[in-house]
C-alpha cells in the first residue's frame, strides 16, 4: 500500500479489516474542504481514503471483486506522512480542487432532448465527482437506496486509465452513509 499523503495510524481506521488494505491508494478527500457541496450526508471533517486494485482492476460485479476495493474514514488527528516503498505501484499524484458542477440523472429522455442538453452541458471527460449523478457508460450504477458517493474517470486530468477510457463508480446506501458504515460502499468499473 502506498500513501502519498498523510494517513492515520492503522488503529484509527474505521474498517471491517484489522489491517490496512493491500490496494493502491487511489484518492483522499478532505471532508472539511467539500462540506456542503453535495446532498450527501457526509461528516463535516475527517478524510475518506479510497483504495483500489489498480493493476487487476476488478469490475465490481461479483462478490469476489470486493477484495479489490476499500473505503476508509479517519478523523483529522494523528495524520502522518508516509513514503512509497521501493518498487510499489504508484499513481501519479495530483490535487483535485472542489468545484460545483451540473450533473443530470440518466432519465428516460428522447434522443433529441438528451442531445440538446448534452450539447450545452459541461464536458465531464476527466472530471471526478463527489455525489451528484453518475455519467454512466454501460448501465445504471445506482439502485434501490444506493447513491453515488464518488466517480473517478479516466482522462488527462487524472492521468488514470480504467479499462478502455472507463470510470470507477463508488456507491453506498443512504442508510449506510448516515450510519457511517463505510465497509458497505461498493466500487464498479465501467468502460467502453
Amino acid at each position: 500500500m502506498w500513501i502519498p499523503t498523510p494517513l492515520p495510524k492503522a488503529s484509527s481506521f474505521r474498517s471491517h479489516r484489522s489491517q490496512p488494505p493491500e490496494e493502491v491508494h487511489l484518492a483522499q478527500i478532505n471532508l472539511a474542504e467539500v462540506a456542503g457541496m453535495s446532498d450527501l450526508d457526509l461528516p463535516r471533517s475527517g478524510h475518506l481514503y479510497f483504495f483500489y486494485d489498480t493493476l487487476g482492476q476488478p469490475w465490481g460485479y461479483e462478490d469476489s471483486h470486493r477484495e479489490g476495493f476499500r473505503l476508509l474514514y479517519a478523523r483529522d488527528h494523528g495524520l502522518v506522512p508516509r513514503q512509497a516503498p521501493r518498487g510499489a505501484h504508484v499513481l501519479p499524484p495530483h490535487r483535485l480542487l472542489p468545484e460545483a458542477v451540473l450533473s443530470m440523472p440518466n432519465a428516460d429522455m428522447d434522443e433529441e432532448s438528451y442531445g440538446e442538453w448534452h450539447y450545452r452541458a459541461p464536458d465531464t471527460d476527466g472530471v471526478h465527482h463527489l455525489g451528484g449523478h453518475p455519467v454512466i457508460i454501460q448501465g445504471p450504477v445506482e439502485g434501490g437506496d444506493r447513491v453515488l458517493l464518488a466517480e473517478f474517470t479516466s482522462g488527462a486530468r487524472g492521468q488514470w486509465q480504467w479499462g478502455d477510457h472507463g470510470r470507477l463508480y463508488v456507491t453506498i446506501s443512504r442508510a449506510a452513509l448516515r450510519q457511517r458504515r463505510w465497509q458497505d460502499a461498493r466500487l464498479e468499473l465501467q468502460c467502453y
